[in-house]
């Protein structure tokens, strides 16, 4: 009997469904926070994955970090793809927070 890991078979669905979605327009900022937070739950386990199978190099993901125009985690949290990935969706997501504040209400108009 040949049967596929369910992992496998999982990740092929997620992402057959995500290629057919993939020029979804999250025009408001609204629905790009809403898109890139769920985005995280899938980007959580596909980074957990990544880091157990070493797939980033190190350099590499350190390079990435120092890079980083705002920090992606705590200073001493070890450099993963989990921090590469979680960290920069989670700085996008703040600066769409930060948009809608400095966003001039309709009254204000």
């Amino acid at each position: 009997m040949n049967s596929k890991n369910i992992q496998v078979e999982v990740f092929q669905e997620a992402a057959a469904a995500l290629k057919s979605q993939r020029y979804w327009d999250h025009s408001s900022v609204d629905d790009q926070i809403e898109f890139l937070n769920a985005l995280s739950d899938v980007a959580r386990e596909v980074a957990y994955q990544m880091d157990k199978y070493n797939v980033l190099q190190p350099e590499a993901v350190k390079a990435f970090r120092d890079a980083a125009t705002e920090p992606l985690g705590p200073s001493f949290q070890k450099d993963t793809a989990e921090l590469l990935l979680m960290g920069s969706l989670d700085n996008s997501v703040q600066k769409l927070y930060k948009d809608i504040r400095e966003e001039p209400n309709e009254t204000d108009k």
